[in-house]
C-alpha cells in the first residue's frame, strides 16, 4: 500500500491509483481503498484547450514528499504527447511536461507515457512509448524512457528499439532492485545487445491546467 493525500491534512491509504478519460478536455484522478471505496475525486481541466483534445492518465504513484504525479497521454487529432503532472499533497499542479519525440509522418504518432517511479535522491524515471524513424524515413512504435529531475526538469529522455526496428515496441512496466538499478519490461525482437534510440524533448503543458 502506499500513501494518497488529499488536502485538509487527510491520507489515504490505495492500492490504486485510478484513471479515466473524462471528457474533452478533462481527465479525472481518484484513489482507491483497498476496501474498494473511492477517495479524493477530482478533475484535472485545461481551460484553453479546445474540444478536439482528450487528456487520459495511464499511472500514477504516491511520492515521498506527500504529493503524487500522474503519466499519461494529450491528443489531438493525429497529435499526441507523453504528459506527466506532479500534483501537491493538496493536490496543486506544481509542474506539468509534454513529452515528443520526432515524426516523419503526421499520422503516424505514438506518443504516451504509461508508467513511472520516484527515485531517491534522482526524480522520476517514466516510460512508455514513442516515436522512431527507421532508416527508410518510416516513423515506428518504440519504447521510450526519460528521467524527469525533483525539479520538474528533463534530465534525458530517449526512444529506443531493438535491431529489428520493424518490430515495433513499447514499454509496459519498470522495476528498480534493492541495488538500485533499474529495469524497463519491454517487448521487442532481433539482437538485444542492438539498440539504436533517438531523443525525447520535452516542453510545457499546451493551455493552462487546473
Amino acid at each position: 500500500d502506499c500513501l494518497l493525500s488529499r488536502g485538509l491534512g487527510d491520507v489515504y491509504k490505495r492500492q490504486v491509483f485510478g484513471f479515466m478519460d473524462e471528457g474533452e478536455p478533462e481527465a479525472l484522478i481518484y484513489g482507491v481503498l483497498s476496501d474498494g471505496t473511492i477517495v479524493a475525486p477530482f478533475k484535472l481541466t485545461n481551460v484553453n484547450g479546445a474540444n478536439s483534445e482528450s487528456t487520459t492518465f495511464l499511472h500514477g504513484t504516491a511520492c515521498s514528499d506527500g504529493g503524487w504525479v500522474a503519466v499519461g497521454e494529450w491528443k489531438s487529432g493525429f497529435n499526441r504527447s507523453g504528459l506527466v503532472v506532479k500534483f501537491s499533497a493538496a493536490g496543486v499542479i506544481e509542474w506539468s511536461h509534454h513529452l515528443d519525440s520526432q515524426t516523419s509522418s503526421f499520422m503516424n504518432d505514438f506518443d504516451a507515457l504509461n508508467h513511472v517511479l520516484e527515485i531517491d535522491g534522482m526524480g522520476y524515471f517514466i516510460g512508455g512509448s514513442g516515436n522512431f524513424i527507421d532508416p527508410s524515413n518510416n516513423t515506428r512504435q518504440g519504447a521510450s524512457a526519460a528521467m524527469i529531475n525533483l525539479s520538474g526538469s528533463l534530465s534525458w529522455g530517449i526512444t529506443y528499439v531493438h535491431s529489428e526496428p520493424a518490430y515495433e515496441s513499447v514499454a509496459a512496466s519498470a522495476v528498480q532492485t534493492d541495488s538500485g538499478k533499474l529495469y524497463q519490461i519491454v517487448n521487442g525482437r532481433g539482437d538485444v545487445t542492438s539498440v539504436s534510440y533517438t531523443h525525447l524533448r520535452a516542453h510545457e503543458t499546451r493551455g493552462n491546467l487546473v
